[in-house]
């Protein structure tokens, strides 16, 4: 019939979706970062811009505990063996008491924990974005594919083991309260010689770091092993090489001096 009207079905209003910002902080990675590589690597490679944070805070916590361990150490140290110079009895008691003071500022909390600790958090930052440029760039020349900021955030995640170690060395110097004379393998080598600076950097930890690089390499950009292999190789040790030439600088020095 003409005219006639066809209703349609009222459909129901859609709710609008809401989409839940991306998370900050990533604590639920970090055991499989450390332990299953292989599974949240990938993730960490392709995921938010802002992963990198949780590493960076868990190192920090780590660095800044270890150097509270070693600052309470050599307070310790210092204190129990404060030695005055031979000819101590003939200053005049202004220089007496202008000595024990400098003796007792280095030995105190500004010289032996806040600024260690200030030029231990500059070298975790500096060193881990000139390690992340070195590592994009030899993967760029590798044909590895992805931004600098993805490999910088992937470093930070394959620093953890370093995090480990620091935790390892605080509760260590805080059960013995003294201070780590020979890290790494450097008790294999006289003290202040270039082998010594070269093998204080060898340790399970480095190790671990390596692998991680390589699984988060292999599976996040799609290289081979081998050319996984070779990147890491060629980051870490020129990393190692320069770490040892800058440890050896004061050997040097200080046998120019003598």
């Amino acid at each position: 019939m003409q005219g006639d009207v066809k209703l349609l079905p009222m459909s129901e209003p859609t709710a609008p979706t809401v989409t839940e910002p991306p998370r900050r902080l990533h604590f639920d990675w970090v055991f499989p970062a450390l332990f299953r590589p292989r599974r949240i690597f990938p993730q960490i490679v392709g995921g938010v811009s802002t992963a990198w944070l949780t590493p960076i805070l868990i190192l920090m916590a780590a660095m800044l505990l270890s150097v509270i361990a070693q600052g309470s150490a050599m307070q310790a140290a210092m204190s129990n063996a404060t030695t005055m110079p031979s000819d101590f009895e003939y200053y005049s008691p202004e220089q007496q008491a202008q000595y024990q003071q400098s003796a007792s500022m280095v030995s105190g909390p500004l010289f032996t924990i806040v600024l260690p600790g200030i030029g231990a958090l500059l070298v975790l930052f500096i060193g881990w974005l000139a390690f992340g440029g070195l590592l994009h760039l030899v993967l760029t020349l590798f044909g590895g594919h992805g931004s600098i900021g993805t490999t910088i955030g992937m470093v930070a995640w394959a620093n953890l083991p370093y995090a480990v170690r620091g935790l390892e060395r605080a509760l260590y110097m805080m059960a013995s309260n003294r201070a780590i004379q020979a890290p790494g393998l450097s008790g294999m080598a006289s003290m202040g010689s270039v082998p010594y600076a070269f093998l204080s950097l060898i340790d399970i930890f480095i190790i671990w770091h390596a692998l991680l690089l390589f699984v988060g390499i292999h599976t996040g950009y799609g290289l081979s092993r081998g050319k996984a292999l070779a990147v890491v190789l060629i980051a870490v040790g020129a990393v190692v090489l320069f770490q040892t030439g800058v440890g050896s600088i004061g050997t040097v020095f200080s046998w120019l001096a003598s």
